[in-house]
């Protein structure tokens, strides 16, 4: 099977209020006065994939290809399509939103408050796991699957000093769920789900919370 991954940045466009104090010339995308002091920052990107499941040929290319696309025509796909939203209130106050796109539906991925102020910054709203780190490959890795891939609904407060970071969470337990474990979808495994979108799956959903600390000494890491 043979792959093809093509990224593409969309825009970077910036609206902003006639009388909002920013320094509006070191950005370079397309600005829009409007009248009020908020800005909009809008972004995005597309991931498409090329799939060709016929192969040269051999036991790699076999009749699990066939099974499990349905199909041994080359296709084409749309990985991610994702509308970036910032709403920029003042040098403290910010309101982020993702939407997301696919060959199936659009939904509103992340939605979430940010307040900044001497280095403290208090996030509200619908967002990934603040435990979650920055994946390096295409694919999720599978503690990120089972545990900060789905969204949750949270309050948190993070403050940080020279050398060290300290954390404070109270969210909405995800409820569990399955989920593939990989693109070929060849099997699914246990995971931490979204939230349900009926009000009957919102029963047994309960609080829970959370602390965390980070120190920096010199070339480690440490975190709990």
């Amino acid at each position: 099977m043979k792959r093809l991954i093509v990224i593409i940045v969309l825009w970077n466009i910036s609206i902003r209020g006639q009388e909002h104090n920013t320094d509006v010339e070191k950005n370079k995308g397309i600005m829009l006065n409007i009248p009020s002091k908020i800005r909009v920052d809008i972004s995005g990107e597309v991931e498409f994939e090329f799939i060709d499941v016929e192969g040269s040929g051999g036991a790699k290319n076999k009749n699990e290809n066939f099974q499990k696309v349905k199909t041994r025509s080359p296709h084409a796909r749309i990985d991610k399509a994702v509308l970036k939203l910032n709403f920029l209130y003042s040098k403290n106050l910010n309101f982020k939103i993702d939407y997301r796109f696919n060959d199936i539906n659009a939904y509103v991925d992340k939605s979430y408050l940010i307040y900044n102020r001497n280095n403290a910054k208090l996030e509200i709203g619908r967002n990934r796991p603040l435990i979650a780190s920055n994946r390096q490959t295409e694919a999720y890795p599978l503690i990120g699957t089972s545990y900060w891939r789905a969204r949750e609904y949270h309050i948190d407060l993070q403050k940080q000093y020279k050398s060290s970071t300290f954390g404070a969470s109270i969210s909405l337990k995800r409820p569990l769920g399955y989920k593939n474990a990989l693109e070929d979808k060849s099997y699914k495994m246990l995971v931490y789900g979204n939230m349900p979108n009926d009000q009957k799956g919102w029963d047994g959903v309960t609080f829970e919370y959370g602390l965390r600390n980070t120190f920096n000494l010199y070339i480690f890491k440490i975190s709990s």
